[in-house]
């Protein structure tokens, strides 16, 4: 694909169809047809861990101790397929479609609390393969729809495999260095929203959300389109 192409395909509409059954959709920014939607088993925030963003489990939740944890939807199906669409094929316009979600599923009195909205970044390599950082675009959209600002606040610093590729065990290791705080005079004190695309174990929130409090942040709160 050439370089415009890419560009084109990267701002304007290329999914004219729903991803599950072939028909038209009317909007386009989330390509899921009404019925297809009803397939994607979107979480109930009455019924979730508030550990890991999934159904409740009972007992305690061997997940991370990041603070509140919500997600959309588990990481399968339909909804799978649109956020490989999103971060892998340049799709980057399906960060209104995924914001408007978020907006209808994030509650008001949690929002209200919330100072500022943050992200996961991608590393200089992944910015560099992918072309751009889908964390980032998510909060943007999501700071224009909610009038809460959003800010650079952390830059990942990471030579290692992509965490997709790691066991849990791995994903808990060797972190020093690899998550840098910056802006840390405009997080002081405040509570911040973090974003990213996919909870898996929570390794990455984890330190992120680690190095914010360590910066002064004084709550942090995730959200993700999936786990």
């Amino acid at each position: 694909m050439i370089l415009k192409d890419k560009l084109f395909s990267a701002f304007f509409p290329s999914i004219t169809v729903c991803i599950g059954c072939k028909t038209k959709v009317e909007d386009i920014s989330l390509p899921l047809c009404n019925s297809c939607h009803k397939e994607v088993d979107y979480y109930n925030l009455e019924t979730i861990c508030y550990r890991c963003g999934r159904v409740y489990h009972g007992g305690k939740c061997p997940a991370p101790n990041i603070g509140k944890v919500m997600a959309l939807a588990p990481y399968r199906g339909y909804w799978k397929e649109a956020l490989n669409l999103f971060k892998f094929k340049n799709n980057r316009y399906l960060a209104e479609g995924f914001s408007k979600k978020a907006v209808s599923f994030l509650p008001n009195h949690i929002m209200e609390d919330i100072d500022l909205i943050t992200f996961v970044p991608v590393t200089a390599q992944g910015l560099k393969e992918r072309g751009f950082d889908q964390s980032y675009l998510l909060a943007k959209k999501l700071s224009k729809k909610t009038n809460i600002p959003y800010i650079n606040s952390l830059v990942k610093n990471d030579t290692r495999s992509p965490q997709r590729f790691l066991d849990r065990r791995e994903r808990f290791k060797n972190w020093d260095g690899v998550i840098t705080v910056v802006n840390k005079d405009k997080i002081k004190g405040k509570k911040l929203l973090i974003l990213d695309d996919v909870y898996t174990t929570g390794s990455t929130l984890f330190h992120c959300a680690n190095a914010l409090k360590g910066a002064g942040a004084i709550e942090i709160t995730a959200f993700t389109l999936a786990n």
